[in-house]
């Protein structure tokens, strides 16, 4: 008599099959969530980096608008001040003399003559650090004037972590030379260096930076007054 033969699967066999389509699941799941990590990695570097270039672009067209009056003589209210290591995070603190628009909007009323702007990294009423920016009048302003207590900051971009300015002028060779400290408070540098640090896109990550080179056109006129 034929043996009955038995077509089903044993129970072994079966666990064997589900625990590798599990295995299975688990890598295709694995690499399915590392290339999304990456991806929301890269666009969310793509989008700081679109932001710093956005930021960098608005210093850069403030500071060729620097201004400086085609005169002779020393104007030291008209000259380029740094001050390292002031501001959240240690940011640097950076005032000039500029004309138009820039940084101040088109609606400002002082925009079409001289004014000063300060730049610093300050926070926002959330706590959050952003480039904040400060404009006056050059002229007219009374003895008693404070730039700190008398203007309100205008909040030009929030997650900006640090902002470092670095700047040169020319040496006794002709070449340019960039020292530590800008201590020529009374001219205008030859070129400017700006580096906007931004917040991290993962925690732990150093913070993002933009950094653009600017010559400024107007600097040869503050050098030639005091020839």
């Amino acid at each position: 008599m034929r043996a009955r033969r038995d077509d089903g699967f044993t129970l072994i066999e079966i666990l064997v099959a589900v625990t590798i389509v599990a295995l299975a699941m688990s890598v295709a799941y694995l690499a399915f969530a590392a290339a999304t990590n990456a991806w929301k990695r890269g666009t969310a570097l793509v989008d700081s980096l679109h932001h710093g270039d956005f930021v960098v672009e608005q210093l850069s067209m403030a500071l060729r608008s620097a201004y400086y009056p085609d005169a002779g003589g020393v104007h030291g209210e008209y000259g380029f001040v740094v001050r390292p290591g002031e501001g959240a995070g240690g940011a640097d603190v950076v005032s000039w003399v500029k004309i138009g628009s820039a940084l101040v909007g088109k609606g400002c009323p002082f925009a079409g003559s001289p004014h000063r702007v300060e730049v610093s990294v300050e926070r926002n009423p959330e706590g959050d650090e952003s480039l904040a920016v400060r404009a006056w009048r050059l002229q007219g302003q009374t003895e008693e004037f404070d730039e700190k207590k008398d203007v309100e900051p205008i909040l030009l971009s929030r997650g900006i972590r640090g902002f470092v300015c670095r700047t040169a002028k020319r040496g006794n060779d002709g070449e340019l030379e960039w020292p530590e400290i800008w201590e020529d408070t009374n001219r205008v540098p030859l070129v400017v260096e700006v580096t906007v640090q931004m917040d991290p896109t993962t925690e732990g990550n150093p913070p993002v930076e933009v950094k653009r080179v600017i010559t400024l056109p107007t600097a040869p006129l503050s050098w030639r007054a005091q020839r």
